[in-house]
């Protein structure tokens, strides 16, 4: 697969919103208006800035490279692009305007989890797969962000549910942090299974205590810590397409009404037994199928040579050392 074909088939992997801000009627009509004026063709660079392949600071140097323009003629059109298209997009996808939008994404993400962490969490499916691809792509061009990020979330004082908990005998107000320190002292701090988080949710003295919604946003915390501390490890038997640090909740048809709803792990105020539990966890036989035939079919030397060319922190290096320990597992198995 060229260059070219590669950028188009991971644009079409993007989730729906994602494509539609960037590659829809409006996006499009404003393009071909920077395009006929300028008499250059930006489609494929929109789509390069959609998929993180390129960065809005390079923008100019791309199109001076490209198209052997000035740097004052790139930068004007970087600016109409930018007003016009990508902002425009961004806020669609993200719901932020313009100004935290494309040239601070490590801002947003900060904000986000700062400040913004519960509404993100209660968003839409849709939104919420278009977070997630501004946060890897934040963790991988930004060094040192992941960290952060879980620091800020460890310290985030959100109120998640309405009464006061209690921790050691203290009554605590139920912020994010809270939440998550009452979890770790009973649980432990290593990673954990959905077996363990449901007996959380159903028996601890504080989350036993919650109603069905506030329940279930709580399980979502929990889900989105697990994810983002302890990945990579979160993300075994996933495809990469699949990865996501705020919990998107499955869909699931409803055959006597014929209408789509969400299906959610844990809603029940009422105790289940651990045999319901394992039942009611979600199984991925298709996904660790692909992934396992994706391992057999690249060499181990291949993949240790592909891990040369990137760097350390980025998202290629880990999920290739993902799909090393597969392969070396298997082998020993």
């Amino acid at each position: 697969m060229d260059y070219f074909s590669e950028c188009l088939t991971r644009f079409q992997l993007l989730p729906k919103n994602v494509r539609e801000a960037y590659g829809g009627l409006e996006a499009f009509a404003a393009t071909l208006e920077i395009e006929e004026a300028y008499n250059i063709k930006l489609s494929f660079l929109v789509i390069l800035i959609a998929i993180g392949e390129l960065n809005e600071n390079d923008i100019e140097d791309y199109l001076v490279a490209k198209f052997k323009i000035s740097s004052e003629i790139a930068k004007k059109i970087k600016d109409e692009l930018v007003v016009k298209v990508l902002d425009p997009a961004f806020e669609k996808v993200f719901g932020l305007k313009p100004a935290v939008s494309f040239s601070a994404p490590k801002e947003v993400i900060i904000n986000l989890f700062s400040e913004r962490l519960i509404e993100s969490m209660k968003a839409d499916a849709e939104t919420i797969k278009g977070l997630n691809v501004l946060i890897f792509k934040a963790f991988n061009d930004e060094e040192d962000l992941e960290e952060q990020v879980i620091e800020i979330l460890y310290n985030n004082n959100e109120q998640l549910t309405t009464n006061s908990i209690i921790i050691d005998n203290r009554e605590l107000a139920p912020t994010i942090s809270n939440w998550l320190k009452d979890f770790i002292k009973l649980n432990g701090s290593e990673i954990f299974d959905e077996l363990k988080m449901i007996e959380y949710l159903n028996s601890s003295p504080n989350a036993k205590k919650l109603n069905t919604p506030e329940k279930d946003l709580l399980r979502k915390l929990l889900k989105l810590y697990k994810n983002l501390v302890f990945f990579p490890e979160s993300m075994d038997n996933k495809l990469i397409e699949d990865w996501e640090i705020i919990p998107v909740d499955k869909i699931k048809e409803d055959k006597k009404t014929n209408k789509v709803k969400v299906f959610q792990d844990v809603l029940a105020d009422n105790q289940v037994t651990k045999k319901e539990a394992v039942k009611k966890q979600p199984v991925k036989e298709q996904a660790k199928e692909q992934i396992q035939d994706k391992i057999e079919n690249t060499p181990l030397n291949d993949l240790e040579e592909m891990l040369t060319q990137y760097a350390p922190g980025s998202l290629e290096y880990k999920a290739i050392k993902q799909e090393m320990k597969r392969l070396k597992n298997k082998k020993i198995k």
